[in-house]
C-alpha cells in the first residue's frame, strides 16, 4: 500500500501540486511570475533545461533557446540561477554557457540550498520560483520551503535514463493524486490539455 494514500487531500495539494503547469520551460508565463512578486527563478538542469546526461553519451551543451530565454529574462529584471542536483562540472558548463551562476550537488528537495538563494539576493521566499521537471526533487522541495513552483515535462528521451525497478515514488505519488481528482499529469499528446499558468487551474478540478 501507498504512504500518500494516508495523507490529507490538502496535505497532497501543497506538498505536491505545482503552482504552474506547462509543457517546457518555453511556455511558462513569466510576466505572471513577476506580476505575483517574484524576483529569482531558479531552473533545474536535468530533463529540465536539457536531456539527461548519459555518460556514454556526447556531453550536452546549452540549448541556444534556453540563452536567449534566460537573457530575455535578466532584461525583464529576473534574478536567474541554476539549482540543480547534478555535479559541479555539468552545472559549471551550464552555467558558463547560460551566463548566469548556479548552484550543483543542491540535495533537492531538501530546503537549505532554496534558503541560501533567498539570503544572498536578500529576498523573501514568496520572491523565489522555482522550475523543474520532478514532482519530488522540484515541486515538493520548492513548496515545502515556500517557493512558487513551475512544473515541466521531462525533456529529451526516456531510453538515455537509467532503467527503473517497479514504480517510482513519483509515479506513486501521481497515482494518487489522480485518484482523488487533486491534480494529474497528462499525457504530452492529449488534445484537451490540462496545462495551467500561475493563479489558474486546470479544467477538471471545476468539474
Amino acid at each position: 500500500m501507498s504512504k500518500y494514500k494516508d495523507m490529507t487531500d490538502d496535505c497532497l495539494r501543497d506538498t505536491f501540486v505545482p503552482n504552474v503547469y506547462q509543457k517546457t520551460i518555453y511556455d511558462i508565463d513569466y510576466d505572471k511570475l513577476k506580476e505575483a512578486g517574484v524576483k529569482c527563478i531558479s531552473f533545474d538542469i536535468d530533463d529540465t533545461i536539457a536531456g539527461f546526461e548519459n555518460v556514454r553519451l556526447p556531453m550536452v551543451k546549452p540549448p541556444k533557446a534556453a540563452l536567449a530565454l534566460f537573457i530575455k529574462l535578466k532584461a525583464d529584471g529576473f534574478i536567474v540561477i541554476l539549482l540543480t542536483n547534478a555535479a559541479e562540472s555539468r552545472a559549471k558548463r551550464f552555467g558558463d554557457g547560460l551566463d548566469v551562476s548556479y548552484i550543483a550537488r543542491a540535495e533537492k528537495p531538501r530546503s537549505h540550498n532554496f534558503q541560501k538563494i533567498i539570503d544572498q539576493f536578500n529576498l523573501h521566499k514568496t520572491q523565489l520560483a522555482h522550475v523543474g521537471n520532478h514532482i519530488i526533487d522540484d515541486i515538493a522541495g520548492g513548496n515545502m520551503f515556500g517557493a512558487i513552483t513551475c512544473l515541466v515535462r521531462r525533456v529529451g528521451r526516456l531510453t538515455n535514463r537509467p532503467p527503473l525497478t517497479g514504480r517510482s515514488e513519483g509515479q506513486k505519488i501521481r497515482a494518487e493524486l489522480k485518484i482523488r481528482n487533486i491534480w494529474r499529469k497528462h499525457h504530452k499528446h492529449e488534445k484537451d490539455d490540462q496545462y495551467y499558468q500561475l493563479g489558474e487551474s486546470p479544467r477538471y478540478t471545476k468539474k
